[in-house]
């Protein structure tokens, strides 16, 4: 029991610590941490100093992360109401529940396992647990083991009256007056308070629980995810902070030692005189003779009284171990109880091994090598348990085991060795195991969900940044173009030689190579979830292998199109159609590299009508899949491929896709000659065409419309090669213009002069090219508008892309010609 100096010392240190917490002049930076009397897991030593597994493990991570905290002093219910309140950053060994996580943040990783006992009197020890009804029983007030005994209780309609406390100290101190019955503690707190007080344990167990650290709702994730960091690290080094403070606070060391008795000196010192006495000592001898004699008689009628109170005691310790047997054997949930002996061959297993493993008690009574899986983990079970052999207790870890039925299924395991005889020796070791294996997987479908995001962003990311180079790209294109066209319109034909002709188509068709890329480039940012429109099947192909036959190209892998169905239009999003061709085409180049490492590698496209509507055969010469594994390569997360290398969701969202478009996907592969994926679209009958022809946009129609040749053109532009570019276009045409480098210049310019026709482009600083259209709506322009744009609508709602398409005379897709000016304007 603490001194009264001790305790006051603590209390005074405690109320220093939170008043220096609560003054301004404490640092934000530092992190306060609450504590309480808990040993051997947490304590004040007998200097006041903060002690216990739980502090030496804290120091050690506060010391590697270079943290400044401050540990606050408090009784258990107060540090966690502080911390709930977030006046405290942190606590320790704290145990782990599903409300807890709710109110705080917990580590994942825990500390230890420890359980609850009930102790008493030892006057006052119980054969049953249902000698608890209507006595008292003292629990710590905001105890998670005091929420799971009176829950226990409930089972068995067992109704105690409970005195709830605010320290454990409190507890022990009202049995031992017997102010209660009974007292509830953890099994490690408990057996140090009973050196203090005259109790013991009872055989009344329950609730194995995790104890931890946990972090105020308002402090950084940053902290507990550091602590279970360190955790984990410190666990997986046999030599770490974690296993010298467990064996330093918990692990039950021999401390007996021998001494001479003090009566020999005397023995020695006295012989001479021993020798003087030998006369007297033989005269009386007949006398003790005597009197021993008697005294042996009534020690012998004593010791048979005994032995029948023994025999008593000892049907009544059976009685209680068949009946604490009872309540074990009724555990059903993901636990099960065992016990092996010292070769590890099992010799108990509670019957919930049934529900959970699958074998009757019986059937499991052999050596515990014959169910462990070759997983790595179970290297470290052998060592593990040929320590609690030796006699040391042992951190919980995880173990790796056969179902009967050979599915596999993952256990954390906590066991202790068992002692007995003088000197103690070890003869068996106890265990719990706590069947984790739904956890462990709902735990690896996050990350599969938390990969399957990531890549979803990065998809989202390379859409936007594709728009956005294809629209800057477009710009500096439609420049080089231009300018080679009007190049070679000036060149003289008697100065234009082959070889220069030559140069110049070269040039061309490079440029033209580019303008197909960025055609990609926004064809594949354009991924509308809702946009359905008429699509050309050959054309969305082309469009997407212009993109990237390229990339399959520096790989050897050679991509060759049977196109067989002519000219077939189908319904479907055009974004998501192509994200089904690159997902086939990907799929075949991983497989042809696994097999040929990129050598001799061909894939072929091929297509035909046929009565569902149009077939496409995808078919590559690699490595094939294994029959036993071709009805799984649709299921969402299932991927041959190495980690890292696939998600296992691009054949899931193709066949979704195709579903979502009325298509079908089967396919057909063989082992190391290669799969071939066939796909099935319906096409559009005649009435969807014509429907489709009534629904085309504004913007569609207004292109091929002619305008009468103007008196006077403006060109709005910001960028001057662009700027200068068109004016070269509209003095070879013969057209009067001007030029404005903005909306705002373009707007003051309409003010003095009437123009008949406004060629604009979309994007410009200051005022852009729709907001320059709605200005000339409101001022009642007469002027025919004509857009430039490189196709970036994204920042338009559907209403002004309408009230654009409305306003505006065309639109001039960048990069374009004098050949396609010309044809807008009426000869």
């Amino acid at each position: 029991m603490m001194t009264f100096k001790k305790l006051s010392l603590a209390l005074i240190i405690s109320v220093f610590l939170s008043f220096t917490a609560a003054t301004p002049n404490v640092s934000a930076d530092v992190l306060k941490v609450g504590i309480y009397d808990f040993k051997p897991l947490v304590y004040l030593d007998e200097k006041a100093s903060p002690s216990g597994l739980f502090i030496d493990i804290f120091n050690r991570i506060a010391l590697d992360e270079g943290w400044k905290f401050q540990y606050v002093f408090a009784s258990w219910n107060e540090c966690l109401k502080r911390l709930e309140r977030g006046e405290l950053d942190l606590l320790v060994s704290i145990g782990i529940s599903e409300e807890r996580a709710k109110k705080l943040q917990m580590t994942n990783e825990f500390v230890l396992l420890d359980w609850g006992v009930v102790f008493t009197r030892d006057d006052h020890l119980p054969s049953s647990i249902f000698e608890l009804h209507g006595k008292r029983v003292g629990v710590l007030s905001g105890s998670i083991y005091t929420t799971e005994f009176k829950n226990f209780m409930q089972k068995f309609n067992i109704e105690p009256q409970y005195i709830e406390m605010d320290e454990y100290t409190k507890v022990f101190s009202a049995v031992e007056k017997k102010e209660v019955d009974f007292g509830i503690n953890t099994n490690l707190n408990g057996q140090e308070l009973i050196k203090q007080y005259k109790l013991r344990k009872t055989g009344i167990v329950f609730s194995p629980i995790k104890l931890t650290y946990a972090a105020s709702k308002t402090l950084s994730p940053k902290f507990i995810r550091k602590i279970d960091y360190w955790l984990k690290e410190f666990k997986a080094n046999p030599r770490s902070i974690y296993y010298r403070a467990y064996d330093q606070y918990v692990t039950v060391k021999d401390s007996s030692s021998a001494a001479a008795p003090f009566w020999i000196f005397w023995a020695l010192a006295g012989g001479g005189v021993g020798l003087l006495l030998l006369s007297l000592f033989i005269i009386a001898l007949r006398y003790q003779v005597l009197e021993r004699t008697k005294a042996l008689t009534e020690a012998n009628q004593h010791l048979h009284e005994q032995n029948r109170e023994l025999n008593k005691l000892k049907l009544s310790v059976e009685q209680s171990e068949r009946k604490f047997r009872r309540l074990i054997e009724g555990i059903q949930s993901d636990y099960f109880i065992y016990q092996h002996d010292t070769s590890g061959v099992f010799t108990y297993v509670s019957p919930s091994m049934e529900n959970i493993l699958g074998y009757t008690p019986e059937e499991f009574m052999t050596h515990f090598t014959q169910y462990l899986t070759d997983n790595p983990i179970n290297e470290k079970c052998m060592e593990y348990t040929e320590n609690s052999i030796k006699g040391s207790n042992q951190a919980s870890y995880k173990v790796e085991i056969y179902h009967k039925d050979r599915s596999v299924h993952t256990l954390e395991v906590l066991e202790c060795p068992i002692f007995s005889g003088d000197p103690p020796t070890v003869i068996a070791v106890e265990g719990i195991a706590h069947d984790i294996s739904e956890q462990m997987r709902m735990e690896e479908e996050r990350e599969k969900m938390s990969t399957m995001l990531i890549h979803a962003e990065k998809m989202a990311s390379v859409g936007i940044l594709a728009a956005g180079v294809a629209h800057e790209i477009n710009n500096p294109l439609f420049v080089a173009k231009g300018f080679l066209e009007e190049m070679r319109a000036k060149i003289p034909s008697d100065v234009l030689n082959h070889e220069m002709v030559i140069l110049l188509d070269s040039q061309n068709s490079a440029l033209e190579r580019i303008s197909r890329i960025v055609q990609g480039l926004k064809t594949f940012s354009h991924v509308s979830a809702s946009e359905i429109v008429d699509l050309n099947l050959k054309a969305v192909l082309d469009d997407t292998l212009i993109f990237c036959e390229s990339l399959f190209r520096n790989d050897g892998i050679k991509i060759v199109v049977q196109w067989e169905s002519g000219d077939v239009r189908i319904r479907g999003n055009l974004g998501k159609l192509q994200q089904v061709f690159i997902n086939l085409l990907t799929n075949a180049k991983d497989a042809i590299i696994e097999k040929r490492q990129g050598k001799g590698g061909l894939i072929t496209i091929r297509s035909r009508k046929s009565t569902y509507g149009v077939e496409m055969r995808f078919t590559d010469n690699g490595v094939g899949i294994p029959q036993n594994k071709l009805h799984q390569i649709f299921d969402p997360f299932y991927t041959s491929k190495a980690p890292g290398k696939g998600t296992g969701l691009g054949l899931s969202i193709t066949s979704t896709i195709l579903q979502s478009m009325h298509g079908k996907i089967n396919v057909a592969s063989q082992r190391n000659m290669g799969t071939t994926f066939l796909l099935e679209l319906p096409l559009i009958s005649n009435e969807e065409e014509r429907s489709n022809h009534q629904q085309e946009s504004v913007s569609e129609l207004l292109l091929q419309q002619k305008i009468a040749i103007p008196n006077r053109v403006l060109i709005v532009e910001d960028e001057d090669d662009i700027r200068k570019l068109i004016s070269i276009f509209f003095k070879s045409m013969g057209f009067e213009h001007d030029l404005a480098a903005d909306g705002l210049i373009a707007l003051e310019m309409c003010d003095h002069r009437s123009y008949d026709v406004i060629i604009t482009d979309l994007k410009m600083p200051g005022m852009r090219g729709d907001e320059l259209v709605f200005a000339l709506e409101q001022r009642k322009s007469e002027a025919k508008i004509i857009i430039m744009s490189g196709g970036l609508f994204e920042d338009f709602s559907v209403e002004s892309k309408k009230r654009l398409d409305a306003l505006v005379a065309g639109y001039l897709v960048k990069p374009f010609t004098k050949d396609d000016l010309e044809k807008i304007f009426a000869a």
